[in-house]
């Protein structure tokens, strides 16, 4: 009898696929494999054996990443000359720190995007390249 309800469990268990899906929220998104959300380690876990769609996400991420520093960077340089410039009553206003700091946020938004639509691309890769 025991047999019989270990062998009926085995065959009802639920089997995850290979295949990742994609869902974008509007300035995130996240990886599914199946019903269940995948995060950073672990989708590196199962692209490991894809090495293509890998190195293709660690890139996007990386991109990502410098996007975001860029964009900081830029916002910090600004508040700081800004506050400096008020808190203190300059007279000169800080012209090219402002500058600097704005064209830094400009192209670290850009950058920023750039890298998760590379990031999200590597998902369409590994199903297309990797999954059995």
């Amino acid at each position: 009898m025991l047999l019989v309800c270990f062998s009926f469990g085995e065959l009802t268990a639920q089997t995850i696929p290979d295949s990742l899906q994609l869902s974008e929220g509007t300035f995130s998104y996240s990886f599914y494999q199946g019903p269940m959300q995948v995060g950073n380690n672990r989708l590196k876990v199962l692209m490991k054996d894809c090495p293509i769609a890998l190195k293709r996400y660690e890139s996007g991420k990386r991109t990502e990443s410098f996007g975001i520093l860029l964009a900081a960077i830029g916002l910090v340089t600004s508040a700081a000359s800004l506050g400096n410039y008020y808190f203190n009553q300059g007279t000169e206003f800080p012209t090219g720190y402002v500058a600097t700091g704005a064209l830094c946020v400009g192209v670290g938004i850009p950058i920023y995007f750039s890298g998760g639509n590379t990031a999200k691309s590597s998902v369409l890769l590994f199903n297309q390249k990797c999954t059995r």
